[in-house]
This record gives C-alpha cells, sequence and structure tokens, in this order.
C-alpha cells in the first residue's frame, strides 16, 4: 500500500544518477518498484502545475507522462516513469538540429556557436529540412519525416494553448531508429505563464527563423501559425482551443485530488485556474478574427459575376 504525507508519495528508492544540468531543478533517477523513474524538485505551484497540465493533455489525447507528487529524503519534487524502459535509441532534437546546421548551414562552427543559433532560432521550419536532411538515406524518409512533423506540430499546439514560457529543444526527443516517434510530451512546470499580448514571457520555439529579428509575443506567433500552416494544423489549433474552453476545471482538479488523496488548497486551484480560460479566449478571438478578414479579403478578389 502506498503511503502518502500531504499528497506526497513517500519514495525509499534507490537513487541510480544525478541529471542537475537537465532544467533549472535538481532532479535525478531512482529505481522504485523495479522501475526507473525520473524525480525533480521545484516549487509547490510548478509541482501541481506538472499535474494540471497533464490533465489537460490526456482530455486532447497527447502523449504525455504520468506525473505524482513525491518526497524523498527532504526533497519535494513530482516523478514519472522512464518512458523509454525498452532502452530504444534516444535522439534528441538539439542533435539533429546541431547535424543539420553544422553540415548544411554552418559549415563546421564551434559546437557552442551551433547552439547558441539553435537556440536564438529555434523553428518548425528549421525542424522540418533538419528533419528531411537527418533522415535522408531511410528508406521510408517521406513517411517518417510526415509523422514525425505531424506529432511536433501537435505538441507546439498544445505548447501554445498551455503557455508554456519554456519549450525547447531539449524537449523534443525521438525514440528509435526504424520507425522514429516523438516522446510522450512532458516538463509542465513553466506552463499558463505566458501572457499573450506581451513579451513578458517568450516561447522558445517559433514558427519561422525570424526570432532573432525581433522579440515575439504568443500572439504574434499565434497569427503566423494561422497564416502559415497547412489547414490540418489550423482546424486542429480550433478544436483544441474549443475543446479546452470546454473543459471543467473543477474535474481536471478533481481527478488530481484523487491521484494524490488530498485536498488541493484553494491557494493553488486559485493560481491554476487564474486567466486560463481567458487567456483560451483570447486565442479563439485571435483564430476567429483570422478567418473572418481571410474570408473578408477572399470575397473582394472575386468577380462579382461568380458570387451571384
Amino acid at each position: 500500500m502506498e503511503l502518502r504525507e500531504n499528497g506526497y508519495l513517500i519514495i525509499n528508492g534507490k537513487k541510480i544518477n544525478e541529471n542537475k544540468n537537465r532544467g533549472s531543478h535538481y532532479g535525478f533517477w531512482i529505481q522504485y518498484n523495479n522501475e526507473e523513474y525520473y524525480f525533480k524538485t521545484g516549487t509547490i505551484y510548478e509541482l501541481y502545475t506538472e499535474l494540471f497540465y497533464e490533465e489537460i493533455a490526456k482530455i486532447l489525447k497527447i502523449p504525455t507522462v504520468s506525473y505524482d507528487l513525491a518526497k524523498i529524503a527532504n526533497h519535494n519534487g513530482v516523478i514519472c516513469k522512464n518512458f523509454n524502459s525498452t532502452r530504444e535509441k534516444v535522439t534528441t532534437m538539439l542533435e539533429i538540429l546541431t547535424v543539420f546546421y553544422e553540415e548544411v548551414i554552418c559549415n563546421n562552427q564551434e559546437i557552442f556557436q551551433l547552439e547558441m543559433m539553435i537556440e536564438n532560432t529555434f523553428n518548425l521550419e528549421d525542424i522540418w529540412m533538419s528533419l528531411d536532411y537527418y533522415y535522408r538515406n531511410h528508406p521510408q524518409k517521406e513517411k517518417i519525416v510526415q509523422q514525425l512533423m505531424d506529432q511536433i506540430v501537435t505538441y507546439f499546439i498544445f505548447q501554445l494553448l498551455s503557455f508554456n514560457s519554456d519549450f525547447h529543444f531539449e524537449n523534443l526527443i525521438i525514440l528509435g531508429t526504424e520507425v522514429p516517434r516523438l516522446s510522450p510530451n512532458f516538463d509542465y512546470g513553466s506552463c499558463g505563464l505566458v501572457n499573450i499580448e506581451n513579451n513578458d514571457y517568450n516561447f522558445f520555439l517559433s514558427v519561422t527563423p525570424f526570432k532573432m529579428v525581433k522579440k515575439t509575443t504568443a500572439k504574434d506567433i499565434i497569427e503566423e501559425f494561422i497564416t502559415l500552416s497547412d489547414k490540418q494544423y489550423t482546424k486542429k489549433l480550433k478544436e483544441y482551443a474549443s475543446k479546452i474552453q470546454q473543459i471543467s476545471i473543477l474535474e481536471i482538479f478533481k481527478n488530481i485530488e484523487k491521484k494524490i488523496n488530498t485536498t488541493i488548497s484553494q491557494e493553488i486551484k486559485q493560481y491554476l485556474s487564474l486567466d486560463y480560460k481567458k487567456k483560451i479566449l483570447q486565442v479563439i478571438n485571435i483564430i476567429n478574427k483570422y478567418f473572418k478578414e481571410r474570408e473578408y479579403n477572399l470575397r473582394l478578389t472575386i468577380p462579382k459575376e461568380s458570387i451571384k
């Protein structure tokens, strides 16, 4: 039977190794119940944010790791099970982008310079080209690149709608070689922080490589995405936003409370839900405004005779 204290699972697992470089908080791998888990610390708000946006991802049917509150020694944090327990080959998006930039764009610049350049221009356009180059000798290249991009764009849409200020290339991990696929989505601690209209916070990932030229707001990125993307992706953005608008925040809290077997404080609930639906409504308004303007502009270009 599991033992909890104020919602935190009490764990006496064996530490496998420390991984202090992953993110801004202390974390490490542990062996628990004969399986590997990753444990990371954070503020109480960040820990509950991980649980909250996991629930949003599940409602949207987006593959996600499962988080739980956990306490190890004197550290409070969250744990999630290792999604690569079968030890498939792991390739990070940083590796793929580095190969593309080094061999195609920059002619063997220093790795540090490449990482800085990638971080400053991290965008969907370059990801597509880098995947196309990286898998150029794979017998099913076109199919693989299309499937990976579909998954990445889906994750990108989720980051837009979860207002994540820290979605970066280390959060895109590809598993396997013969049939490569994206790992489940993870790392939600910085979700809910982005303000639509100003640039106090910024997405790391944009649509095209224009971040170096100007600092962009979430509104800029959303507008660019629906302007440049295929219809299937703009439709998915609209469907996800509408679905989130209909979500019962109270049901999400009930699901979390059932998992951790304790009541969430009103302070935490207020922090997680404050302005969230309002931000989603702003996204929906941006989408609707765009489609209305596009329909109006289309009518202007159609001869009157064809309307009759």
